[in-house]
């Protein structure tokens, strides 16, 4: 029905506006693969609107849980939230 309704609509889109139609299409398409991609890895995507300290406070939580303050400090943590590294990294030198 869905798909009907959108055939219906571009058969009436002259070829400028196709184009148009196709770019936002390609996008969706695009996102829609990204997130099916990561969902086939297990990761759950969601969407949030919450306020960035209850977004930072869930990131600590996850992601650096296992990070005392020190490392914190000495990786400039509050700066650069994706330096979640495990101590055994810090230890064998990789970092």
């Amino acid at each position: 029905m869905v798909r009907d309704e959108i055939n219906r609509i571009l058969d009436v889109l002259p070829e400028n506006e196709l184009n148009v139609a196709r770019s936002y299409i390609e996008m969706v398409h695009r996102k829609y693969m990204y997130r099916k991609k990561l969902g086939d890895k297990g990761v759950q995507v969601t969407e949030s609107c919450e306020e960035s300290e209850e977004i930072t406070q869930r990131w600590d939580e996850v992601f650096a849980h296992h990070l005392d303050d020190i490392l914190k400090e000495v990786i400039h943590y509050s700066q650069y939230k994706w330096h979640s590294i495990e101590r055994r990294e810090l230890r064998a030198g990789t970092f």
